[in-house]
Parts: C-alpha cells; sequence; structure tokens
C-alpha cells in the first residue's frame, strides 16, 4: 500500500535521501519500472533505512515501510522565449557578369508611299543620322500594283547603307518572282557594322523596284518601317549547306 509522509522532518529527510538515491539508482535501469518510476521502500522506525525495489521482479515493501514513488524525468516544462536574432551572415562572392543588354533602338516609319507611276526603282523609306557601332537591322514594306490584272510582275527591295557622300553598300536583298497576285511583303533583316574611321553618321535605305508586265503602271508601297537594334558585342557566322 502507497502511503504519504506525515511529518515535516520525514518529509525533508525523504527529499534529501531521495534525491540522493535517485542520482545513484538512475545510474541502474533495474531500479526503473516500465512506466519511468523508482519505488523506495522507508522504514518507519528511526533511522528510516531507504532502499529501492525491483517492481519488475515482482519485489514490494515490508509492513514496517512506507512506500514511496518517484518519477524519474518529471514532465516538460513550458517552451522559453525565442532567443535573439543572430548576426548578419558575411555577403556572398559576386555573381557572375550578365549578358550586355540593348544600349538603344533606332526606327523610322512610313505609313504610305511612295507612289511610282512606272514600273521603276524607288527609295521607299530612309533612316538618316545612324552612329557609328553594331547593330541588327531589320526592314519591311508592303508592295502593291497600281492597277490589279493578271499579270505577272516581279519585286526586288535592298537594304542599303552608305556614309554620306560616300559609296553605298547593300548588306540585304529580297527578291520575289512570277507571282500573279496583286501584293508583296517584302522582309528584310541583317547585321551590320557602322565603321567610325568612315564616317560620324550613316543613312540606311530601302529601295525596291517592282518590274514585270503586271507592273507596267506603276506600284506603290505602304506600312515600311527600318529597325536598328544597338548591340555591344556583334558576332555573324557564315553557314553554307
Amino acid at each position: 500500500m502507497k502511503r504519504f509522509l506525515r511529518l515535516n522532518k520525514k518529509v525533508t529527510a525523504l527529499a534529501t535521501v531521495a534525491g540522493l538515491l535517485l542520482a545513484t539508482v538512475s545510474a541502474f535501469g533495474w531500479f526503473v519500472g516500465g512506466n519511468g518510476e523508482i519505488t523506495l521502500c522507508i522504514a518507519i522506525d528511526p533511522p528510516h533505512a531507504v532502499r529501492a525495489l525491483d517492481v519488475n521482479a515482482g519485489e514490494s515493501c515490508l509492513a514496517t515501510e512506507e512506500t514511496v514513488v518517484i518519477n524519474q524525468q518529471g514532465p516538460a516544462g513550458p517552451a522559453g522565449p525565442a532567443g535573439p536574432q543572430g548576426p548578419a551572415g558575411a555577403q556572398g562572392p559576386a555573381g557572375p557578369q550578365g549578358p550586355a543588354g540593348v544600349t538603344s533602338v533606332l526606327a523610322v516609319h512610313r505609313q504610305s508611299g511612295p507612289n511610282i507611276p512606272t514600273a521603276a526603282t524607288a527609295t521607299v523609306i530612309t533612316l538618316s543620322n545612324v552612329p557609328p557601332g553594331n547593330y541588327v537591322a531589320t526592314a519591311k514594306t508592303n508592295l502593291a500594283k497600281n492597277v490589279t490584272n493578271n499579270l505577272s510582275f516581279t519585286g526586288t527591295c535592298n537594304l542599303i547603307v552608305s556614309p554620306p557622300g560616300g559609296p553605298t553598300g547593300t548588306v540585304d536583298t529580297w527578291f520575289e518572282g512570277d507571282d500573279f497576285n496583286s501584293a508583296f511583303v517584302a522582309n528584310l533583316q541583317r547585321p551590320i557594322t557602322l565603321n567610325p574611321s568612315l564616317s560620324t553618321a550613316y543613312t540606311v535605305q530601302l529601295s525596291c523596284t517592282l518590274s514585270g508586265p503586271g507592273a507596267a503602271a506603276g506600284w506603290n508601297a505602304s506600312n515600311s518601317s527600318i529597325i536598328l537594334i544597338n548591340v555591344n558585342n556583334l558576332t555573324e557566322n557564315e553557314v553554307n549547306q
């Protein structure tokens, strides 16, 4: 039968003895029951001898002893407050340099024109005062016959770069031939390098020609544009198949 000590002196003595015994008993697992409790037998008569039971072996206290049960481990305490934030870590190494971005875009657009009365060559659109540098150039125009007919015609457009007063140079050519339709869409594109040693300003033009029986009455252009994208580095690989 488990009982509680009734005298303060006994309680104090028990606490002291139990603490010492618990420190010793904890090293021997056979004194600990399956529920984590340690059972002590304390003699009722002085000098109040204390002994631990092996409850797993079925031992029990004598009639001349008090039975005291001690938990080997108490209940978990409440969670403590969060600790202070640690110091900031060291700055990491610099990442790799990103690719060069686009520095500027030059563009010109012409909604309509020119209207050419004969099958002749004409400048469709011009972008002037282009500074030296590396560019990706694109040009576009819609070409149509002035008179709708069932006769064939051909179209040719050239993207031309020239310094003012200097020789012209064709950087890309578009061609469509033997067509019975009434209109073409010309698209040209090419990377170009404008040399600063030749000029401080260049002119980029789109020049076109419609010829053949179907274009005898002339032709016209519309929605024409030239776009130059300035880039820091330009590499063009020629692939022949």
